[in-house]
Order: structure tokens, then sequence, then C-alpha cells
């Protein structure tokens, strides 16, 4: 039981991205493309519109946190300007970003990693409880 369990929890930590890219500790950054734009960035790159989040990893993942749309630069992973208020508001009235801005949705996969600390508490809990209900049922009882 306990080497499936471990083979598990290591096939697991082995296939995601965050362990591949940063180890068992630290944060992952990552910026999700919605769409293209024509604007240009500071250097003269090409910037799509996108949204970021924020993991925290702990052997697995703590928590998810969304940052709110950035302006992404294309072919340079994780690379972005950050946008406030009135940023938007004022590339929206120049018309480099579409008014109101498309609405997005972080993805259930990004959900389950971002969590997945929790979820694997959850299933190593229960499989623990399971095994200790099973194990107290097939104890024999005692003869008086």
């Amino acid at each position: 039981m306990k080497t499936t369990l471990m083979c598990i929890v290591v096939v697991f930590l082995v296939s995601t991205k965050a362990f591949a890219k940063k180890g068992l500790f630290g944060t992952d950054e990552r910026v999700h493309k919605i769409e293209d734009l024509t604007l240009r960035g500071a250097q003269g790159e090409e910037l799509y519109l996108g949204y970021r989040t924020t993991s925290l990893f702990i052997f697995f993942g703590a928590y998810l946190k969304d940052e709110g749309y950035v302006l992404g630069v294309k072919g340079s992973y994780g690379t972005y300007y950050p946008l406030e208020e009135t940023q938007i508001k004022s590339l929206q009235e120049k018309g480099s970003l579409p008014s109101p801005l498309p609405p997005y949705k972080i993805d259930l996969f990004d959900y389950l990693f971002g969590y997945s600390l929790w979820i694997m508490i959850v299933i190593l809990g229960g499989l623990q409880l399971l095994k200790y209900r099973y194990r107290t049922k097939e104890r024999p009882k005692k003869a008086v």
C-alpha cells in the first residue's frame, strides 16, 4: 500500500509543469493569453491581452491567486507589462484595448495544480480513515 501511494505521489510530482520548471518550493507566475493586440511594447515587441496567475508550491500547490489583466509579450514566456485601471481606460480611449475588456476564466486544470496540496491532504487523510475503519472491523473480538 505504501509503495503504491509513493509511486502515485512521485508520478504526480514529475508530471506537473511546476515541478519541472520550479522544483518543489516557490512561486510560479503564468501569463495566459486572451487575444492578440495591434499594440506594441516599449521595445517594439508584439503584445497580447492576457491575465496573470501566481501559485505557491510547497511540494504541491498551496494556493492560486488571480492577478488580473496584463499585456503579455509574444514569444517570451512569462514576460508582461502590468495593467492598472487608469492605463486600461487610457488604452481603451485610444482604441488599443477592447472596450469592455473580454472576460476570462481560470481553467480547472490551473485550479487543480494551484490547490493540489490540499487535494492530496484530503486524499491521504481519507485513505488513512478508510484504512483505520477496515482495520478495526477486521480485528477479531476477544473471547470472554
